[in-house]
């Protein structure tokens, strides 16, 4: 996901929140996988900004869990 990259140009192309769905992204500024974390963020959608947490740490953290939940509801 880094800016420029064959991936990140394509997933910017068309609308990146088609429809009536409600968008979620999660973001931490530690990320080392996505650089920059912006990358993570869509245009009307809303976009959440974890606590210091490495990529993979998202898919575990208890408060992140938390805001999925929330999201989800």
């Amino acid at each position: 996901m880094t800016s420029g990259s064959y991936v990140v140009q394509h997933l910017d192309e068309g609308d990146p929140t088609p429809g009536s769905t409600r968008y979620t992204t999660f973001r931490s500024g530690c990320d080392e996988q996505i650089s920059p974390t912006t990358n993570t963020m869509l245009d009307r959608a809303a976009n959440l900004e974890t606590s210091c947490l490495k990529h993979n740490a998202l898919l575990t953290d208890p408060a992140v869990a938390d805001q999925v939940h929330t999201v989800l509801k």
